[in-house]
């Protein structure tokens, strides 16, 4: 492959000694110089091909270091409940997906969010029954913490009355103990083992260039193993464009251990990331493990879904053999509960663990964070979320925009070290910039990001 040297550019390099160049080199996946043009032409040599980019600007690529690449390459071609407004309208989705639907398939999708319904409804399965009775129906809430299902589903799960609630979750039922629909957190496990797509190969190939043209060029993936061999088979097909730091789920730890695996270990294009624990579900379900009660839910404190004896069994199992560990925590005593089981097991020289989306944090616990190294792998949507989530436990006022900004600043001013990817669904001026970039240097040989 000849060199290429691509000139009349904006191209911001992310280095406050150098923030503006108009031309750079490229050999293949290298990045020979950046710089004015002159320089660049100088060090590509004589015979470089020149491309003009007529003005347009070129940043680095993109990390997401929070993103469930296969949902999304499912979703795709799924029903997105995301726009809807109230019940009617979602139902109304969801009946005109079903008619494209061959009999016998299954309905997914989602994303809804029953807080910004007018009015705020709590759906069920009898709503579901009235638009798609005889396909099986799972969606997920926007927060994914919550299924919707309808009967089929339900019988295919072989959930019903009987059915306990598992450690961790919960079957909504109504008066007469018969399951609504609504499966909260590990409730909702069965129905998702079901949700598996046999050609999710050929739906991350899709979906990567959707995420290529929005200029994500490095993921940090959390879905489970078949999003793993996906994405390996196509690496070994020459057909993989991002690069990919891949989560082992909780359930596949022992696997892993056994198999050898190591975060950081792999490729050019998979390295193995940290296991994924689950301590709490989420603000939207109203399942964020708090230190209080939901406004107008008295006892209502969220799900601990894995209890912290096992959290710090779980810590010190996979630190031991060389894996970090991220774990999501969204409520205040969730956050709490974790810090403490990080600084049970202590610090672990060359991992860095993580809290997902560190949401709801006491200020005591900021410094105790920063003591101990732990990364808070905070979401700009989240902010978002917490805005539009309905009522926060009582004496927890549903706070502002700007106030929920300077929480995560106070988190930054506080040493605790940030990990902010973006999204889709996001606008750009939602994410925050990196604290730490790693720019191409002038003159300096350096891999490309795809």
């Amino acid at each position: 492959m000849s060199i290429r040297v691509y000139r009349n550019a904006a191209i911001h390099t992310g280095d406050s000694g150098n923030p503006l160049a108009e031309a750079m080199a490229v050999d293949g996946d290298l990045l020979l110089a950046v710089g004015g043009e002159a320089e660049v032409r100088e060090a590509a040599g004589q015979g470089a091909e020149l491309i003009d980019l007529e003005g347009a600007a070129v940043l680095p690529g993109l990390y997401d270091a929070h993103i469930h690449t296969a949902q999304y390459a499912q979703s795709l071609g799924a029903v997105d409940l995301r726009g809807a407004r109230c019940l009617d309208e979602a139902l109304s989705l969801v009946a005109a997906h079903a008619a494209r639907l061959r009999p016998g398939a299954w309905l997914f999708g989602g994303r809804w969010n029953s807080n910004t319904w007018d009015p705020p409804a709590q759906p069920d399965r009898y709503s579901l029954d009235s638009v798609c009775r005889e396909l099986p129906v799972a969606l997920p809430s926007v927060d994914g913490h919550t299924v919707w299902a309808n009967s089929a589903a339900l019988r295919l799960a072989g959930i019903d009355a009987s059915t306990p609630d598992p450690v961790g979750g919960e079957i909504v039922r109504g008066a007469s103990g018969e399951p609504t629909g609504i499966l909260r957190e590990a409730a909702s496990y069965p129905l998702r083992d079901l949700m598996v797509s046999p050609d999710l190969r050929d739906l991350l190939h899709t979906a990567q260039e959707e995420l290529l043209a929005l200029g994500l060029t490095s993921v940090h993936d959390i879905d489970g193993e078949d999003c793993r061999a996906a994405y390996l088979a196509l690496r070994d097909a020459g057909e993989l464009k991002l690069r990919v730091h891949k989560a082992i789920p909780l359930v596949h730890l022992e696997a892993a251990i056994a198999e050898g695996r190591r975060t950081g270990q792999g490729d050019d294009w998979i390295h193995t990331g940290p296991v994924k624990i689950f301590s709490d579900g989420a603000l939207g379900s109203h399942t964020c493990h708090m230190s209080r009660s939901f406004a107008g839910e008295h006892g209502n404190v969220g799900i601990a879904v894995t209890p912290n004896e096992d959290l710090v069994r779980l810590f010190a199992r996979a630190a031991g053999a060389g894996i970090a560990v991220a774990t999501h925590a969204i409520g205040d005593r969730a956050n709490r509960l974790v810090i403490d089981a990080y600084e049970t097991v202590g610090r672990t020289p060359g991992l860095r663990h993580r809290i997902e989306h560190a949401q709801h944090l006491r200020p005591a616990d900021l410094a105790r964070m920063a003591t101990l190294g732990i990364v808070a792998s905070m979401q700009p949507g989240a902010l978002h979320q917490r805005h539009r989530s309905g009522r926060l436990p009582a004496g927890r006022p549903r706070p502002g925009l700007l106030r929920l900004a300077r929480d995560a600043e106070r988190r930054r001013h506080a040493g605790v070290r940030l990990r902010r990817p973006r999204r889709k669904s996001q606008p750009l001026r939602r994410a925050v910039r990196r604290g730490h970039p790693c720019p191409p240097r002038r003159h300096t040989r350096r891999r490309l990001a795809a």
